[in-house]
């Protein structure tokens, strides 16, 4: 049997597509999987091996859709397809499985019952969530909705490239893990035209931005800023160096698990697109703020501490970043210093300070990075909704129906897992 990989773009068209083999293969190899006479864990799995090794990557259980990542391209996503897709029901089966249908039956499941819908997607962290979520944005706002201006989706194609550089990552398993969870909702007036949508994040793993394990890397945005900016903006918030020398991007202290560049992934280029479409969101100066932010991050990892003579406490050894981070923060650099070594307790009505000892220092440090790194995520998803609220805001709750994407965060199981793994 011919696998995935051996087959042409041509072959992989017609074989997805063609009558004569829908009839021929889906008397062994059925679309939906509750049609099997005994549905079992061991009689699934074998089905979706047998129809990914025959091109299909896409098997219904019911109104499930289950997609097996075939990580190549499938010349199965062009808009003449989608239009195949276009007013039929799920389950059609004069069609095969896709991820066009599921959107199309969304949207107009809400459009002819006048009901909210919602698509969950969840899977292990590389099974292609975040492209799904892309594929369905695209089908129904470009296949389904009426989208009063192009400006307006471009917008909301936009916010994914923008979320992805500051909330995705390298991992073991997956160049493009999404470390948060996102929902995103597409408002509709009753007749199906674009009336604006909204997005919502949870569980941003703000552990990745302090350590990443073996051959992982920080978020995207550290490095494409470190390798796309240009010499002026490098100069102004003090990057004069490569990720090597932060310590927040240096990962596994075994300099063979370390890890600074994607195989396959240009971070110059994709810096210059990250431009791109911050432009859609941000004005030149807020861009310029963000970077600024993410550079203070940059330095602040790299601020030490020793014991102060007494050994009771400790103290900022590392002069030059502490100057960095005060100047990037705009805060004076005594006050900055005696931040990061002292904390402040009330008891009984009085306050009182005292002095950090080295690692619990160091610990203060880097919940000032996460709480920091959070905010400037927040802020971000903020400012996308304001671009992309449109006439909903004037709608009443009555008036507005939604397709809701949930892109759940991809779950994962290692020796030591993150809180956030906890969570899922």
């Amino acid at each position: 049997m011919e696998s995935v990989e051996e087959l042409d773009l041509d072959q992989l068209q017609d074989r997805f597509f063609s009558g004569k083999l829908l009839a021929s293969v889906r008397e062994k190899l059925p679309d939906d999987l509750c049609e099997l006479s005994e549905l079992t864990e061991e009689t699934l799995l074998d089905n979706l091996q047998r129809r990914f090794a025959d091109g299909l990557i896409y098997t219904y259980v019911g109104s499930i859709l289950v997609s097996v990542n075939p990580f190549r391209y499938l010349p199965i996503y062009n808009p003449k397809i989608g239009e195949l897709y276009q007013g039929r029901q799920l389950g059609d089966p004069s069609l095969r499985p896709h991820v066009f249908a599921v959107a199309d039956d969304a949207f107009n499941s809400m459009v002819r019952e006048k009901q909210r819908q919602c698509i969950v997607i969840s899977g292990e962290s590389g099974s292609g969530k975040t492209e799904a979520t892309k594929l369905l944005l695209h089908h129904v706002m470009q296949g389904c909705a009426k989208v009063p201006t192009s400006e307006e989706l471009r917008r909301i194609l936009g916010t994914g490239p923008v979320l992805e550089a500051f909330g995705n990552a390298k991992t073991v398993s997956n160049n493009n893990s999404s470390r948060f969870g996102k929902f995103m909702q597409l408002n509709f007036q009753t007749n199906g035209c674009y009336a604006g949508a909204s997005i919502e994040k949870y569980l941003l793993e703000k552990s990745r931005l302090i350590q990443q394990s073996q051959l992982e890397r920080n978020y995207h945005i550290f490095y494409w800023l470190l390798a796309g900016a240009d010499k002026k903006v490098k100069t102004r918030f003090f990057l004069l160096s490569g990720p090597e020398k932060y310590k927040i991007l240096s990962g596994s202290e075994d300099p063979a698990s370390k890890c600074y560049t994607v195989q396959g992934m240009d971070d110059v280029k994709e810096f210059e697109s990250l431009q791109e479409n911050m432009a859609v969101f941000f004005t030149p100066n807020q861009v310029l703020q963000v970077f600024q932010l993410i550079a203070t991050l940059l330095n602040l990892g790299n601020i030490g501490f020793a014991e102060d003579e007494s050994g009771e406490g400790s103290v900022v050894n590392t002069s030059d970043s502490l100057r960095v981070v005060s100047n990037l923060l705009r805060v004076n650099r005594e006050t900055l210093g005696v931040a990061l070594v002292t904390k402040k307790t009330t008891i009984r009505g009085q306050e009182f300070s005292c002095l950090f000892k080295k690692d619990e220092a160091e610990d203060n440090k880097r919940a000032m990075g996460k709480c920091l790194y959070e905010a400037l995520f927040d802020w971000i998803v903020t400012k996308l909704n304001i671009k992309l609220g449109g006439r909903s805001r004037q709608m009443s709750k009555r008036e507005v129906l939604s397709v809701g994407i949930l892109d759940i965060f991809g779950f994962e199981n290692f020796p030591h897992n993150s809180f956030e793994q906890f969570c899922i």
